[in-house]
């Protein structure tokens, strides 16, 4: 969807002139560089930031993607989006000079905990981009 957004000139900056209308907080879309996989994370946080203007924008050039109204795949996304961006924490906490075996070690032993916290907690449906999306779509989660 990105892709199709950002592919031609005009349709481009169709998007980025509504983007400008609705005072947006964004101005644009960001497109993934292969070289750098930390950028999936930014790119799929500022999909679903932008997804009310996306499919107001795609409605207005009568396109429509069926996976954008299916609320089972929309709360998938704010699943892998909320994980990738812990994954990148992580990622991060790792890199670095001189990092100590033991500092990297308690880093994922932590990263593990977290998620395994977040998977029974019974309050997973208010944080992150999940609960932002069952927020919007579905309701909060019985």
């Amino acid at each position: 969807i990105v892709n199709s957004i950002r592919a031609k000139a005009l349709q481009h900056r169709l998007f980025k002139s509504l983007l400008d209308e609705l005072d947006s907080v964004y101005g644009d879309l960001i497109l993934h560089a292969d070289v750098r996989w930390l950028s999936r994370g930014k790119v799929l946080q500022r999909f679903l930031d932008l997804l009310p203007e996306i499919i107001s924008f795609l409605k207005s050039r009568n396109e429509e993607y069926e996976q954008l109204s299916d609320d089972t795949w929309l709360l998938d996304l704010g699943f892998l989006t909320d994980l990738t961006a812990k994954l990148n924490d992580l990622n991060r906490e790792l890199q670095g000079k001189d990092r100590e075996l033991g500092h990297m070690i308690s880093a994922v032993e932590a990263f593990k905990g977290l998620l395994l916290d977040d998977a029974e907690s019974p309050s997973l449906q208010d944080t992150g981009s999940l609960g932002l999306l069952q927020l919007r779509h579905c309701g909060p989660v019985a």
